[in-house]
């Protein structure tokens, strides 16, 4: 085994007492071919968290390092991956899962580093993952691609964050270990699949699950929407906004040549803002119904009964939802 460090595998936690052990477990089992550490940043918990950490640390000393800090960091403004992770890696590429999330796949690094080394023109590699509750009961699937493919920056961009799982990204690390500045406007897991998808020809998705993305856990945006909808609400606005403004910067830094791609994202977007705050008679203009004309039949449908019919598509949802308990 070679000596040097291939990839850095960078984890960001914060009060995940009852989940970070599974992450740090599914990292140190990977089974590899080459070098790996583990760069694990505990932003200030005030749970079990640090302590956890700590053990791992100790059991695992040759490739899990832990950062920790004094006082809270994102609360400052500082974003883990980029401000703090990032630089502290010396990997070739590095690999992304919160610490609410954990792999499935022992050979998960090996397989995505197999594939980046023979394609170098491949700039960010992904795979599906499991979407699963607190229990860990499977609740569906983040389905990127239905088979081993290549994925356009374009299917990136418009198809947003939800649509490549973060604790699937492996990526080449940042030549110089620069970050473009339209990452002071939004830096987000959506930010760095962008990034990473431009900057190479294409992004490979591999169709098995790898991976577990743990969805509604205690302070999570998914969990906002049910526990406080209008703030919900502003919050879903602001980040369409903002979204906005982070890809006209992209698009800036990179003398406007994804224009067409941006301007579907921002539509796109508006979109799905517009049906999360449910405020379905916004989509009846010209530019979202000529969009949705587009999409394939079963989205179409879902959508023409939230603009047009929202009590029968509630009603519809209520029924799955009584007889998925059955």
């Amino acid at each position: 085994m070679n000596d040097d460090i291939k990839v850095s595998v960078l984890c960001l936690t914060y009060n995940q007492e009852n989940y970070i052990a599974d992450a740090l477990n599914s990292f140190v089992q990977q089974k590899t071919t080459f070098k790996y550490e583990i760069l694990v940043n505990d932003d200030c918990s005030t749970d079990r968290t640090t302590d956890i950490v700590r053990e791992y640390a100790l059991k695992y000393p040759d490739i899990i390092k832990p950062i920790f800090h004094e006082e809270n960091q994102y609360s400052k403004g500082v974003s883990p991956i980029r401000d703090i992770l990032i630089p502290g890696a010396n990997g070739k590429y590095i690999a992304i899962c919160e610490g609410d999330d954990y792999w499935i796949d022992e050979y998960k690094l090996q397989s995505q580093y197999d594939y980046m080394e023979e394609h170098p023109e491949c700039s960010l590699c992904v795979h599906n993952a499991y979407l699963v509750d607190d229990d860990k009961n499977n609740i569906g699937i983040v389905r990127t691609s239905d088979n081993d493919e290549k994925i356009s920056i374009k299917d990136v961009m418009v198809k947003g964050g939800d649509f490549i799982a973060t604790s699937s990204i492996f990526a080449r690390l940042p030549e110089g270990k620069i970050i473009p500045p339209y990452f002071d406007v939004l830096c987000l897991d959506y930010t760095w699949q962008i990034f990473f998808a431009s900057c190479g020809k294409y992004v490979y998705c591999f169709e098995k699950p790898m991976s577990v993305y743990r969805i509604g856990s205690s302070g999570s945006w998914s969990s906002l929407h049910d526990s406080n909808f209008n703030a919900y609400m502003i919050r879903e606005k602001k980040m369409y906004e903002k979204k906005c403004k982070m890809r006209a910067e992209f698009n800036k830094y990179n003398n406007f040549k994804f224009t067409d791609f941006v301007k579907e994202a921002d539509l796109y977007d508006y979109i799905k803002c517009a049906v999360c705050v449910e405020e379905y008679s916004k989509l009846k203009n010209k530019k979202c119904m000529k969009y949705i004309r587009g999409l394939k039949i079963k989205e179409r449908i879902r959508y023409y009964l939230l603009i047009f019919c929202p009590r029968v598509f509630q009603k519809c949802k209520e029924l799955k939802d009584i007889l998925k308990k059955l």
